[in-house]
């Protein structure tokens, strides 16, 4: 009878190869890994949460920026923003921000229907302001807006902690008058 090796000898005969036991404890191994790297992950997000700032509670626009932005169209953009943003006035206040329609009447130039301005000065024609939208095309930003000019004859407050979030809506809509 030949000489087995010790190895041969112990086997239990129908068990598992080598090869199958390795491969149970590498799979083993990577479900560890993989484990610990959703762990890590998980503890990463609630600290995420924990350190984030809270939304200001002044700041009507900041949680629907995103959604407001993906709209795409400015017309719908605006609505969604008039419908936030309600606290409208008569005459705007110098110093403050603000928003509203406004619709042209002088024959052949380009307008904003939808600035975002900055209230310069009242008068008894109407105020004036440096809109937003015309410093960021390039265009002279300093505008007259006419009372009979606005549509609702209000203007919509943009509060000074929402300027920012407003300034990132793309909603400026240009457009030329008919002659």
């Amino acid at each position: 009878m030949a000489k087995r090796g010790r190895r041969a000898g112990r086997r239990r005969a129908g068990g598992p190869s080598y090869e199958e036991v390795m491969a149970e404890i590498t799979a083993k191994e990577e479900k560890r890994r993989q484990e610990r790297e959703q762990r890590a992950t998980q503890r990463r997000e609630d600290q995420e949460k924990l350190t984030a700032p809270a939304p200001d509670p002044n700041n009507r626009i900041n949680l629907k920026v995103d959604d407001i932005i993906a709209l795409g169209d400015p017309n719908e953009m605006m609505v969604e923003i008039l419908k936030t943003l309600t606290d409208t006035e008569f005459i705007p206040d110098p110093g403050e921000y603000y928003t509203f329609i406004y619709n042209a009447k002088t024959p052949r130039i380009e307008y904003d229907q939808h600035p975002l301005i900055a209230c310069l000065g009242t008068f008894n024609w109407g105020f004036r302001g440096f809109n937003f939208h015309w410093a960021l095309r390039g265009g002279n930003p300093y505008r007259n807006y006419t009372w009979d000019e606005l549509p609702t004859g209000r203007v919509h407050l943009v509060r000074q902690e929402e300027i920012q979030d407003m300034r990132s809506i793309p909603y400026q809509y240009f457009r030329l008058t008919s002659s």
